[in-house]
């Protein structure tokens, strides 16, 4: 009976999420990431819209601003595949992967042909069609705009996805130290914090997610080092925090 109560109650100790087998645990991975994305990716497109709106007005004309974006983040891309940024295969293979796929998506495709065409009214449309054609023609360079955007983000993930080897080495040169300086704790019969300890524990993913949803959302073009290397810093330093104040014992 108390074995009984007992299993029932480490049973309920326990949230269910936690008793999820690898594969849903991957799946939710998964899920996760591709919300991060699909919300990055609607941010990119609404601040573009916004800077047109009201930022770019000034400097840019139409969907200008948007295609230099574009231009620029390639550059980038293309700079790390020539100079080995990082590994130099890997980045060249990427960027020809990127352009394939973008060249694919937008072009080939048609998506870019039909924006530029669809807002032309031709002598046979019919009354609404010509009505429908004009708010296209009102809105073409948003349109022209969004695609441009979205060809950025795709370029955008590419540069991010190479870069995580740069958290991964900060990362690890921040648990080293932080398990050096647990190891002094632990001999110096320093005091340890699970308050510390959790809020560090806690800060570490957060900031993966939030250098790249910055990113991905800018509506200005910023050179990757300039954002990756601040957030990969800080990542190491939540990391640092978190071995540091793990428990002295096991």
């Amino acid at each position: 009976m108390s074995s009984a109560s007992g299993s029932a109650q480490s049973n309920t100790g326990h949230h269910p999420s936690e008793r999820r087998g690898l594969i849903p645990k991957l799946f939710g991975l998964m899920g996760r990431i591709f919300g991060v994305l699909l919300f990055s990716a609607f941010m990119s497109i609404i601040m573009e819209w916004v800077g047109m709106a009201w930022w770019f007005a000034d400097d840019y004309t139409g969907y200008s601003h948007a295609q230099e974006m574009f231009q620029q983040e390639l550059t980038y891309l293309n700079s790390a595949a020539k100079s080995g940024a990082s590994d130099t295969y890997a980045s060249a293979k990427a960027n020809e992967y990127v352009q394939e796929a973008i060249d694919v998506a937008f072009f080939r495709s048609g998506v870019m042909d039909w924006i530029h065409a669809s807002h032309v009214v031709k002598p046979g449309d019919h009354d609404m069609v010509v009505f429908f054609k004009d708010i296209q023609a009102a809105i073409y360079d948003y349109l022209i705009a969004m695609a441009y955007t979205l060809m950025t983000f795709m370029v955008r993930v590419t540069i991010l996805t190479l870069s995580l080897p740069v958290f991964f080495l900060f990362g690890l040169v921040g648990f080293a130290d932080g398990l050096m300086k647990r190891d002094l704790r632990r001999f110096t019969g320093g005091y340890e914090s699970s308050f510390v300890y959790h809020i560090a524990k806690g800060f570490s993913a957060p900031l993966i997610i939030t250098a790249w949803i910055i990113y991905l959302a800018m509506p200005v073009s910023v050179h990757p080092n300039y954002l990756i290397t601040p957030f990969a810093a800080m990542f190491a330093f939540a990391i640092f925090i978190t071995a540091s104040k793990f428990k002295k014992y096991l």
